[in-house]
């Protein structure tokens, strides 16, 4: 993929102020593409935008957004679009806990968690796809989990939101495919971020985790970015409705 491969488009990465979402957009600015980020935090959002700004590459704009609110997600596709006139590419890499025993866990956080994960996943790429349905043209990659392939202790609605993702995934590639936009999905495996921050902290447990990966360690976000990236552009243009697994061999045992 050349250094330009996305100069003058215009992307918009959901969640895009840390881990995997933060990694998108730095490759998509050192790719050559205006960034649209958002996250749910005003002084993560400031502080991202200084960072990536700090980066050069394309224009950038952060905003702050509740990917479960429909109307706010809206608006920042229009700002999209009055920033830029045009929206290319759209990452939703919003995600969120708990974890712990399902019968353990308060009923509002599982609720919060599946407004994110799923809900979220469903009004970004809606309001994405009636732009990108009107151009003709466009690249939607989703991320899900290795989580959504099987069942995980502790994990039960987070391991249902994402199953959601893949098949939501599915279901919009074939709508839209007419309309030449694509749909794929990223599903990683254990990856390096802070949301694995208790692999950090304990060193027996993050030994545990490497010595069940074929490829022995954890995944890094510029990884993930690196699918990602692929899947939204050109090279890929035969590719939609697909879930593509990067988890360092794990799932193949």
């Amino acid at each position: 993929m050349s250094a330009a491969a996305f100069a003058e488009k215009a992307a918009l990465v959901a969640g895009g102020t840390r881990g995997i979402g933060l990694a998108c957009c730095r490759r998509f600015l050192d790719q050559g593409a205006g960034v649209v980020f958002c996250g749910t935090s005003e002084d993560g959002v400031r502080a991202t935008a200084a960072e990536l700004e700090g980066l050069g590459g394309g224009p950038v704009a952060g905003y702050v957004c509740d990917v479960a609110d429909a109307a706010a997600v809206q608006r920042l596709v229009d700002e999209t679009l009055r920033l830029f006139g045009r929206l290319d590419v759209c990452v939703t890499a919003a995600g969120v806990g708990p974890w712990g025993p399902f019968d353990q866990l308060r009923p509002p956080d599982v609720e919060r968690q599946l407004a994110v994960n799923v809900l979220g996943v469903h009004n970004v790429v809606a309001a994405a796809a009636r732009v990108m349905r009107a151009q003709g043209a466009g690249s939607v990659v989703t991320i899900g989990s290795i989580s959504g392939l099987r069942a995980d202790c502790d994990a039960a609605s987070y391991c249902a939101s994402k199953a959601a993702v893949h098949l939501l995934t599915k279901a919009f590639a074939r709508e839209l495919a007419a309309h030449r936009v694509r749909v794929n999905c990223v599903a990683p495996g254990w990856v390096d971020t802070d949301m694995n921050d208790g692999l950090r902290e304990d060193a027996a447990a993050r030994r545990a985790v490497c010595a069940a990966i074929p490829l022995g360690r954890l995944g890094r976000p510029e990884e993930i970015a690196e699918v990602v990236a692929f899947l939204a552009g050109d090279e890929a243009a035969a590719i939609s409705g697909a879930v593509v697994v990067a988890d360092g061999g794990l799932t193949s045992r």
